[in-house]
C-alpha cells in the first residue's frame, strides 16, 4: 500500500514526518504457542498413541471440538488407530459444536499441561536397534563379539535380529561374485595382496574364483614377493579388510 504524505497528496516521500530513531523493545517469547490460546495444532506433535492418551477423560464433544480443529491428515490416522467409541464423537462433530472463547481458551491451556506432561514423559523414538548396529558394525571384530554376546544373554531374539544385520569376519565366505568383484576393484591393491596373504586357502579361494585369470596370477605373484606376515600383523590387516569390506556393502547397498 503505497504510503500518502500528512496534508494532501503529491510526493508522499516529500511529506514524510520524522522522528529521531530509538531502541525497540523486543520482548523474547520462548513458547511461541503461548501466545496462541485458539491454536490446538500442537496436539499434532504428538504420536496417535500418545495423543489417544491425552484424549482420555475428555467428553465427547471436546474431543470433536479439537479434531475439527486439526490437520485432516493428523486426525485420519488417529481415527485408523482409535479403539474407543466413536459414535458420540462423530455426532458431535456433525452437529454444531460451538464454544465461546472462555471455554476454548480453558480447554486449550488443560490440553495443553497435559501435553507438556506427556512430552516430558514420552521415551524419545531414536529406533535405538538401528543405531546399536551401525555402531557395532564400525567396532573391530573383538569387540563386535563381546557385544553382540552381551546382547544375546539379554534377548536372544534381539540378539538373532541384530546378529543377521552385522557384519562379520566369518560371514566373508557367504559373499556372492558380484560382492567380491566390488571388492576387489574398490579396495587397494597392496591392502588386498597383503589380506590375501593372511587368510586361509578356503577364503583365498573365495577371491581367486571371482578374478580372472590374470588379475589372479598378478596378486599370487604379489603374495609370493610379500613374504611371511607375523601373527600380530595378520589380525591388523584383517581388521582393516573388515572394515573396508563393511563400507564397501554399505555404500552397495545405497
Amino acid at each position: 500500500m503505497s504510503a500518502q504524505g500528512v496534508g494532501g497528496s503529491g510526493n508522499s516521500t516529500a511529506n514524510l514526518i520524522t522522528f529521531p530513531k530509538k531502541a525497540i523493545a523486543i520482548r523474547l517469547v520462548d513458547n511461541k504457542k503461548e501466545i496462541e490460546p485458539f491454536d490446538f495444532s500442537f496436539l499434532e506433535e504428538l504420536s496417535v498413541q500418545s495423543f489417544s492418551n491425552l484424549l482420555e477423560g475428555e467428553n465427547a464433544s471436546d474431543i470433536a471440538f479439537i479434531l475439527t480443529n486439526l490437520n485432516y491428515k493428523f486426525v485420519s490416522d488417529f481415527l485408523n488407530s482409535y479403539i474407543g467409541e466413536t459414535d458420540q464423537i462423530i455426532k458431535s462433530m456433525l452437529a454444531e459444536n460451538s464454544k465461546i472463547k472462555k471455554e476454548v481458551i480453558g480447554l486449550r491451556n488443560k490440553l495443553y499441561t497435559k501435553f507438556t506432561k506427556i512430552i516430558e514423559d514420552e521415551k524419545l523414538n531414536t529406533n535405538s536397534k538401528e543405531v546399536l548396529i551401525n555402531v557395532l558394525n564400525q567396532l573391530d571384530l573383538d569387540r563386535t563379539k563381546k557385544y553382540l554376546d552381551q546382547i544375546n544373554q539379554i534377548d536372544v531374539e534381539v540378539g538373532k535380529e541384530m546378529r543377521e544385520k552385522v557384519f562379520l569376519f566369518s560371514d566373508i565366505i557367504k559373499l556372492n561374485v558380484q560382492e567380491i568383484e566390488q571388492i576387489v576393484f574398490s579396495t587397494d591393491h597392496d591392502l588386498m595382496v597383503k589380506f590375501l596373504k593372511s587368510i586361509d586357502r578356503d577364503l583365498q579361494s573365495k577371491f581367486f574364483n571371482s578374478l580372472t585369470h590374470r588379475a589372479a596370477s598378478i596378486i599370487r605373484e604379489d603374495m609370493d614377493y610379500l613374504g611371511h606376515i607375523e601373527q600380530k600383523e595378520q589380525e591388523k590387516i584383517q581388521h582393516q579388510m573388515l572394515f573396508n569390506i563393511r563400507n564397501i556393502l554399505q555404500f552397495i547397498k545405497e
